[in-house]
C-alpha cells in the first residue's frame, strides 16, 4: 500500500462518515460519525502491507501494561511473541494542540515502566488468551495523520519529542488540506494534499529496524 493510497483511503472513510448507517430518504445524519476505529485498522493495514517481518496487529487491544489494561490503538506482535512496537494514532491534534509533549512524555514514562516485562490479553472475537514481552526496546510511535487543526508549533513540538524522549517517535504525514475537506471529489482532494512520504518510511524503517 502506497502513502497515496493511504491517504485516499483515509478521504473516503471521512466522506462515508457523513452517512447514515441505513440509508432511507427522509434519514439524514448532522455531524459525522466518529471514523477512529476505522483509521485505526487503516493504519494497522498500511503498516502490514509495508512490514516486511511478519507479525500479528492488534486494534484497541486492551492488555496488561503492568497491573493497569490499556488500549494501545495498534500493537505489533512479532512471531516470538515479543512487541517492541506500538503505535498512537492521532487524526489531528485539534484537541490539545500545545499538549503533545505532554501526551509523549506519558507515553515515554508508561514504556519505561513495562519494558522487559510480560503482559497478556484476550483477543476480543474469541477471548482466546494471549501472552506477549515487551522488549527493552520497545517504542511508541505517535502518528498524527494531519497539520491541519495541529496548531502552529506542531513541527518544533515534534522536534522537541523526538530529541528528548528515548521511548517515544512522532511522525506527522500530511498537510496542506485536511483529509477531511468538503467541496472536491476525492481524486481532487488527494492532488491538494501534500503527503509527507519521508515520514511513511520513516515509520516503516523505524518499526521493521526495532524489531530485530
Amino acid at each position: 500500500m502506497t502513502p497515496e493510497r493511504f491517504v485516499k483511503e483515509a478521504i473516503t472513510l471521512y466522506r462515508e462518515a457523513r452517512e447514515v448507517a441505513f440509508p432511507k430518504n427522509n434519514i439524514f445524519r448532522g455531524r459525522s460519525a466518529s471514523i477512529s476505529s476505522s483509521l485505526e485498522d487503516l493504519m494497522a493495514l498500511y503498516i502490514s502491507k509495508n512490514n516486511p517481518n511478519k507479525c500479528t496487529y492488534y486494534v484497541d487491544q486492551g492488555m496488561k501494561f503492568n497491573e493497569t489494561i490499556k488500549y494501545p490503538d495498534v500493537v505489533i506482535q512479532e512471531i516470538s511473541g515479543d512487541i517492541s512496537n506500538i503505535i498512537d494514532l492521532k487524526t489531528d491534534m485539534g484537541f490539545g494542540r500545545d499538549k503533545l509533549y505532554d501526551l509523549c512524555k506519558e507515553w515515554n514514562k508508561r514504556i519505561e515502566q513495562v519494558k522487559n516485562t510480560k503482559t497478556k490479553f484476550k483477543r476480543g472475537a474469541t477471548k482466546e488468551e494471549v501472552s506477549g514481552f515487551f522488549t527493552k526496546k520497545l517504542l511508541c510511535h505517535v502518528v498524527i495523520l494531519t497539520r491541519v487543526n495541529s496548531g502552529k508549533n506542531i513541527d518544533e513540538h515534534i522536534e522537541k519529542v523526538n530529541k528528548e524522549l528515548k521511548n517515544v517517535k512522532v511522525y506527522l504525514l500530511t498537510k496542506g488540506k485536511h483529509p477531511n475537506e468538503y467541496g472536491c471529489t476525492v481524486d481532487d482532494l488527494v492532488k491538494k494534499i501534500d503527503i509527507l512520504k519521508p515520514n511513511f518510511e520513516s515509520l516503516i524503517k523505524t518499526i521493521k529496524d526495532n524489531s530485530k
